[in-house]
């Protein structure tokens, strides 16, 4: 008769994937649960890593024994009063936007672009001597008074 595995066994062992966002090989799994007090047979382990990747609960990244184990990534887009959120599950990174126009899509989309992509550009030095604090101005008067 088979053992019956229990939610709570799977889960264990998807918390301890998803604390290795790297990922997470079988041994060091095995130290981790035993730190847990649960003792579990690599081959069983192995078992319920298959079913949890199944299941969609983890992921798997190389092949035999390069093989780790990471939580499943999942983007997450939320619109919040007309704003746009973009997070992922799993990662600390959370960027929240306002509605932008479509220029100002293009400008994000440029500066975005990694530094050896983008075009470079020098200072116009002579614009930057003719400044002067509290006397003038980069900005004209129309656009300082909008």
């Amino acid at each position: 008769m088979a053992k019956e595995i229990t939610d709570k066994e799977l889960s264990l062992i998807e918390q301890c994937v998803s604390g290795h966002l790297e990922g997470i090989g079988v041994s060091g799994l095995e130290a981790e649960l035993s730190g847990h007090g649960f003792a579990i047979q690599r081959r069983t382990l192995l078992r319920r890593l298959t079913m949890l990747n199944a299941m969609n609960r983890i992921a798997l990244t190389g092949e035999k024994k390069g093989r780790a184990y990471q939580p499943v990534k999942q983007d997450l887009v939320v619109t919040v009063e007309g704003a746009k959120a973009t997070a992922s599950i799993g990662s600390l990174t959370v960027e929240i936007y306002v509605p932008l126009s479509s220029e100002s899509e293009g400008i994000k989309a440029h500066v975005r672009q990694p530094r050896q992509m983008r075009k470079p550009v020098g200072y116009n030095q002579e614009f930057l001597e003719a400044y002067y604090p509290n006397e003038t101005w980069y900005l004209p008067l129309e656009l300082r008074e909008q």
